[in-house]
Parts: structure tokens; C-alpha cells; sequence
């Protein structure tokens, strides 16, 4: 979904109580012009709340201080079966940056 990414490596997957995924991958995003950036996040993926959430991965060293965020589904009303995506994130990025 975005160009800048330059590798995404799952290194742990489970499932949780409730029929969700716990996933934790290692991100490696360019920067332009001359910057990578490599992070660790793990994403929890609620089918039963139309919902995932991530955050950084505390237990591994990222180039990020934090990260945290969420998508959500929401089905619309009507015979179009339309959806609404409701996206958020908010994190610090290193002084350098």
C-alpha cells in the first residue's frame, strides 16, 4: 500500500481467545532522499470488532520511539454494501528525522 516500504517480515504469529491474530513484523520504510527507517510492530486483528490495532513491538529496538494505531470497518446501511474505513495513527519519529 505504500511505496516506500521497502521490506515487511512476519516473525511471530498466534491466534488469541476470540478467533483474532496476533502478528509482530520488522518494517523497513525509505525515506527520501537518503534515509531508511527500520521498526518492529505488532498488529492484533479483531474479526469480532470489525478491527486491527498495532503499536511497536517494546520488546525489540526500533528506530521509531513509538507508534500506536488502528483501523476499523464499518458496514453502511443500504443494498450497495458499502463499507467505511476509519484509519489513525500517531507516532515520534528520531530527532535526525
Amino acid at each position: 500500500m505504500n511505496r516506500n516500504v521497502e521490506s515487511c517480515q512476519v516473525y511471530e504469529k498466534r491466534r488469541t481467545m476470540s478467533g483474532g491474530i496476533v502478528a509482530k513484523a520488522r518494517y523497513r520504510v525509505k525515506i527520501p532522499p537518503a534515509f531508511s527507517l527500520e521498526y518492529f510492530c505488532t498488529h492484533v486483528f479483531e474479526p469480532l470488532r470489525h478491527s486491527m490495532t498495532f503499536r511497536l513491538d517494546y520488546q525489540r529496538k526500533s528506530q521509531l520511539s513509538d507508534m500506536v494505531g488502528y483501523w476499523y470497518v464499518e458496514q453502511l446501511p443500504g443494498p450497495d454494501q458499502w463499507s467505511r474505513l476509519y484509519f489513525s495513527t500517531d507516532s515520534t519519529t528520531p530527532y535526525w528525522l
